[in-house]
């Protein structure tokens, strides 16, 4: 408790800021600088860049391969979770909240062009063009499920699930992205921590 109070003293005693006009004094020593001095200076200077830990797909052939996986493994509702988020640079958090109405226009019953979806992290509206290989995913998920876009008028979550032990619930992040490990190391070999180091 000593050493922290003596630290915010010292700290206290070497950022006492004094302004005068335009002139900032940093330290009672130092050197007279304006206001946009500074801020070029805190501009120009360069951060580490962070490395990520994880990747789950590396490369495109990686990411043919996951919906390959799903595809054979009849695992449409990952498999359009996947086209989707791949298609629409959009976290998957983002992507599971979606529903009917974003990919369809109730009006006309027909697919968008494109889509407005809420960021829930920066609380900020994205307008993302609805792409042909995530209208092929759409149509292969109608085709293969027992799913109706159009009941109650589009309103119903796009990702709900249909059918096991989790019916009538949306499907989950952390059940996504168990499925995309699986896809992407059906003979769980990989350290299911970590995936692959960026290079």
């Amino acid at each position: 408790m000593a050493d922290l109070a003596r630290v915010e003293k010292i700290e206290k005693e070497n950022r006492e800021y004094k302004t005068s006009g335009n002139v900032i004094y940093l330290f009672p020593n130092a050197k007279e600088e304006t206001v946009e001095e500074v801020d070029n200076k805190a501009s120009n200077t360069t951060k580490k860049p962070r490395r990520k830990s994880e990747v789950y797909a590396k490369k495109a052939e990686d990411a043919k391969r996951m919906a390959e996986y799903f595809k054979t493994n009849e695992m449409w509702l990952h498999n359009l979770a996947f086209t989707l988020s791949c298609n629409t640079a959009r976290r998957i958090g983002d992507s599971l909240k979606l529903t009917w109405d974003n990919l369809y226009n109730p009006a006309t019953g027909n697919i968008r062009k494109e889509m407005v979806i809420n960021e829930e992290k920066t609380s900020k509206f994205a307008v993302v063009p609805i792409t042909k290989p995530v209208i092929d995913a759409i149509n292969l998920y109608l085709a293969n499920s027992k799913c109706n876009p159009a009941k109650n008028n589009y309103s119903e979550f796009v990702f709900m699930q249909l059918s096991g032990t989790h019916r009538g619930k949306v499907l989950s992040e952390r059940a996504h992205l168990k499925a995309i490990k699986k896809a992407l190391d059906p003979k769980n070999i990989l350290n299911p921590g970590k995936i692959f180091d960026v290079e």
